[in-house]
């Protein structure tokens, strides 16, 4: 039996199905658990993910893209609730919550193989299964792939611009070069599309590169791709959300409320948004009393109050 043991081990590519088989089981089974924790099967834990729940019925009902108080039509960017409404689109608008914690798993357990595939290419096979099953059995990720939360795909998206950015510094023709730049940038306007705050990363990471790299015409070719592909993937909703705001809003119009949720004074760390309402009813009043009609969009208006 030890012997059997031993021979499947130094198999790696036995061992690579295993790793991701306990990946795909363990969230599998920590999707069932949580949600039989919930009063029913259309329950959510999280207010986020009504949300996402939401937006995504009123795309696969043809509704306007709207949500929350002020019925905002730049609450969330659109790229989960997209997911979502493919999920729908198979599935049904009223299908059970536990349909997404499925698909959460699923691209948990492909962003173990991404983090794997990342990892041998800095690294070697025997550290990039070692990460592998670190990374299917740690609880944090095993509990972001169930959620009906953003971070799931988000991650595979992250992992795989990273790895084809170790692509692009080992390329030695022009053409993958070109290639693995634009596929950088596409995959960091998706993201971005996902989880708004990745946004920053990739100018930020470019940034570095120049200052502390040879910046030579090459690099600043790579960078410049990058930076036109992020901006060609991300312009349909730029464009959508002039608009319906008459202004350029690259993301959401939701920094505001969550900027002030951690650091109004009151702040601990942990998210309280209960706030929200309490502005918004504040601004109401204020634009009922108010004599000339308002220049921005009633979800900017809070953001701009003094309290």
């Amino acid at each position: 039996m030890i012997r059997r043991m031993r021979e499947l081990l130094a198999n790696r590519k036995s061992v690579l199905i295993l790793v991701l088989g306990i990946a795909l089981a363990t969230r599998v089974g920590a999707a069932f658990w949580w949600q039989a924790r919930l009063p029913d099967d259309h329950a959510f834990a999280y207010g986020d993910s009504a949300s996402y729940w939401v937006l995504a019925q009123h795309i696969v009902q043809g509704e306007p893209y709207c949500y929350g108080i002020d019925q905002s039509p730049v609450f969330r960017t659109p790229g989960y609730p997209l997911l979502l409404a493919g999920l729908f689109c198979a599935t049904g608008t009223n299908a059970p919550v536990i349909w997404a914690r499925l698909l959460g798993a699923v691209f948990g357990t492909a962003t173990i193989g991404a983090l794997i595939c990342l990892t041998r290419q800095l690294f070697d096979s025997r550290a990039a299964l070692l990460a592998g099953l670190l990374a299917a059995v740690y609880p944090g990720a095993i509990g972001m792939s169930v959620f009906v939360l953003s971070e799931s795909p988000f991650c595979l998206l992250m992992v795989g611009q990273l790895i084809c950015w170790v692509k692009l510094t080992r390329a030695t023709e022009r053409r993958s070069e070109i290639g693995w730049s634009v596929a950088i940038g596409v995959l960091a306007g998706i993201a971005t599309l996902i989880r708004p705050s990745w946004l920053l990363f990739t100018p930020f990471a470019l940034g570095v590169g120049v200052l502390c790299g040879r910046r030579t015409r090459r690099d600043m070719l790579h960078a410049t791709l990058i930076l036109l592909a992020i901006a060609v993937t991300m312009s349909p909703w730029w464009v959508r959300n002039y608009r319906v705001t008459g202004r350029l809003v690259v993301t959401t119009l939701q920094m505001g409320a969550s900027l002030y949720d951690g650091w109004n004074p009151t702040a601990t760390g942990a998210s309280d948004m209960r706030f929200v309402s309490t502005f918004y009813r504040a601004q109401q009043l204020d634009d009922a009393a108010a004599t000339t009609p308002p220049v921005r969009t009633f979800s900017e208006r809070p953001d701009q109050r003094p309290e």
